[in-house]
């Protein structure tokens, strides 16, 4: 095929962009014998449309690669759509910034409105920062290509960010999933890997390595605003030297060289290629091929190390535990002065906080067995009742796993863990409709989604319109208001039978007995989030409300105390303390890692206890894994996926469940919240952990669940 007879249309069908470009104004046109498009260029303070056009070749090493149109017109900073300062304001001040224009329709298509990019991704105007205020922006999440030029575009928007009121996350796109040849990896390569549905892209750029600011400032150890210590810095140079030995320990050697192994990151063939690692310094080299796109990025060592399965956060506590040793208290000197009259005793009391409870020299309760056994008889005996009561889980298939799993009492933790955009964030939301249903009250944090677009979600859940339909509807009713010419709009309104479908959904949903809490701050640590949730929880209990579960989604987004790998074990430890003392069941969700989260997109693994991010099995007391399934011969991902118990107190492990999943919800039956229909779904006995594809001994039922319809 020449350059004159390609088939543009196609390939704007193969990167998914088709019907967006075409809204964009991308049209099919050549220049000087060169095939590409043409679009129209938009001011992104006012949405006019520019006089000046931009063409791109279709043949991107071919040249010129870009051209404008007139050559000699005032050539504005940006590339954005019209409605790019709404968009900005309604995502609350958030900016989503790609490197080129196919990345920014790229970013369209996903349901980012709220994206720019500017011409040539080294070209990062002078004026960013002031720009960016002016567009009401206050965080800026930037997507760089993932290769020398991309890395070094991203340390420019860092130098004209710094010290602007502007937050700002550089994203590194997830090189493991994607299958390049050397050309780096951009946003539309990502979203093509993710066959262009939106949930699973946005789930996948929301778990991307944040690439840290240069030059860098010593990470934290301790409570934020505390200045670290030279000890501190100490603990952090000697867990990054003893990871960077694990490191060596666990490549395979290549030849006499010193530093020379063979690359660990799949696609070399059976040649393999040489890969280079200081393990003194934790500096990678990489190799000159398939991952020359990570040569000069900071502090690799840590992406490193968990492609690899290596514990850094054990190595982190095992660290820290060597510089805080444990040492009794000094004995106190014999008491020689008489106790003092009962009259002259006056005992400190501490302020009551919101919940009663004082917030300072809590008593430490010694109960004996007999006082045990007391409390266990008057309870047997119907003399005493719980204070809250344990919860049947409301999702059927939980119940068939038994012990935490089915029954959730107060003051336990069941961990989740998934790969991304492939259904925790689904199957949380299925369990909180559920408990709403049931006249249960929950509370919980999840940094992905805003209150009103969890209620998006909702609808699409339950039949409604998809939230990308919703979302143009609302673009569309922002231009009618705006008086825009209907051929020059981007929005679709929603048909009357979609919009009467909505109202519908909201008045079955707004009619269930229960109610769900959203912690709507994204920005602030752990301990402040949980003592503003503890507040909620307390205020809610004594208006009657019956709040027993605390949801978190996903415990990677956590502002951290420390460093960004040594604190997850402590922030689990701190949500488990929470609920032991809110008297609240806790759901957390945890992303996988990257090596493991590959092997379950070819179709050939399933998760265990080892495969959290960052985070042992030591602090939850149970642990179920998301484990879709996938078409082996296609490689696209089925509405199923196995549930299976790791860990679970009381319960049996490892055991498995099938269900049936979907983008927004898992599947559920009208009656899921009356008594087990016998066989509805049976238990699988998981005999070999780590081949899903062998056949057990009690064959899996095709499940008869379906949506749930009013």
């Amino acid at each position: 095929m020449t350059t004159t007879t390609l088939d543009l249309k196609g390939i704007l069908d193969q990167r998914g962009l088709r019907p967006v470009a075409f809204q964009a104004g991308w049209r099919p046109q050549i220049e000087d014998g060169e095939p590409g498009w043409s679009y129209p260029l938009f001011d992104p303070f006012t949405g006019d449309r520019l006089t000046v056009r931009r063409w791109k070749n279709a043949i991107s090493k071919h040249e010129p690669k870009y051209r404008w149109c007139p050559k000699n017109a005032k050539r504005p900073p940006y590339y954005a759509l019209p409605t790019l300062k709404d968009a900005i304001a309604e995502a609350g001040g958030i900016l989503h910034i790609a490197a080129g224009e196919p990345d920014l329709i790229t970013l369209h298509a996903a349901g980012l409105y709220n994206s720019l990019c500017w011409f040539g991704e080294l070209a990062v105007p002078k004026t960013l920062a002031e720009d960016l205020i002016a567009l009401g922006v206050k965080h800026v999440i930037y997507y760089p290509d993932l290769d020398q030029v991309g890395l070094k575009a991203a340390r420019r928007v860092m130098k004209r960010l710094r010290g602007s009121a502007i937050d700002l996350e550089v994203r590194l796109l997830p090189y493991e999933i994607v299958e390049t040849d050397g050309d780096g990896i951009d946003l539309n390569k990502v979203w093509q890997e993710c066959l262009f549905e939106p949930g699973t892209f946005l789930a996948v750029l929301a778990s991307s390595i944040l690439m840290p600011d240069t030059p860098e400032e010593p990470e934290q150890l301790t409570d934020p605003g505390v200045t670290n210590t030279e000890s501190d810095r100490e603990e952090l140079d000697e867990v990054g030297r003893r990871v960077c030995q694990e490191i060596a320990r666990v490549l395979k050697k290549r030849g006499d060289k010193p530093g020379n192994y063979e690359c660990p990151y799949p696609g070399h063939g059976s040649g393999g290629k040489d890969f280079l690692f200081d393990p003194d310094t934790g500096l990678i080299g990489g190799c000159m091929g398939k991952h020359d796109g990570m040569l000069s990025q900071p502090k690799r060592w840590k992406d490193l190390a968990a492609f690899l399965n290596i514990d850094v956060s054990q190595i982190a506590r095992d660290v820290w535990q060597e510089h805080h040793p444990l040492t009794p208290p000094p004995l106190s000197p014999p008491c020689t002065e008489p106790p003092p009259e009962p009259s002259d005793y006056v005992p400190d009391t501490p302020a009551p906080s919101k919940n009663g409870k004082s917030n300072e020299h809590r008593p430490v309760p010694i109960i004996s067995t007999r006082t045990a056994l007391t409390t266990l008889s008057r309870l047997v005996n119907g003399d005493e009742l719980l204070d809250i009561m344990p919860i049947l889980a409301p999702y059927k298939p939980f119940r068939q796993f038994q012990g935490v799993i089915e029954l959730w009492v107060t003051g336990l933790v069941l961990l989740i863990i998934g790969p991304s955009g492939m259904g925790k964030t689904a199957l949380l939301e299925t369990l909180q409709d559920l408990l709403e249903i049931a006249g249960l009250d929950w509370i919980g944090w999840g940094p992905e989604w805003s209150p009103t677009n969890y209620q998006m979600r909702r609808i699409t859940g339950w039949g409604g319109p998809s939230v990308r339909a919703q979302r143009l509807d609302f673009l569309w009713r922002k231009e009618d208001a705006a008086k825009v010419p209907t051929e020059k709009r981007n929005g679709i309104a929603l048909s009357d039978t979609d919009r009467a479908k909505i109202n519908r959904i909201m008045d079955h949903l707004t009619a269930w007995p229960g109610e769900g809490h959203y912690i709507d701050q994204a920005r602030e640590p752990l301990t402040y989030l949980l003592e503003k949730a503890e507040e909620k929880v307390w205020e809610l209990r004594r208006a009657g409300r019956r709040v027993q579960v605390f949801f978190l989604d996903y415990i990677q987004k956590l502002q951290r105390k420390g460093g960004d790998w040594a604190e997850l074990e402590f922030s689990l430890n701190e949500i488990w303390q929470f609920a032991q003392d809110q008297k609240l069941f806790a759901i957390v969700t945890s992303q996988v890692n990257k090596g493991q989260g590959a092997r379950v997109r070819r179709g050939n693994y399933m998760l265990d206890e080892n495969a959290a991010q960052q985070l042992s099995d030591q602090q939850a007391n149970a642990m179920l894994t998301i484990n879709p399934v996938f078409d082996l011969a296609t490689g696209d991902r089925l509405e199923r996926a196995w549930l299976r118990a790791v860990k679970n107190s009381e319960g049996p492990t490892p055991c498995k469940i099938e269900v049936k999943t979907a983008l927004h919800r898992h599947r559920w039956r009208s009656d899921i919240l009356t008594d087990l229909v016998k066989d509805t779904y049976k238990t699988v006995p998981d005999d070999d952990d780590d081949d899903p594809g062998k056949t057990d001994d009690t064959a899996p039922i095709d499940l008869p669940l379906e949506w749930y319809q009013k």
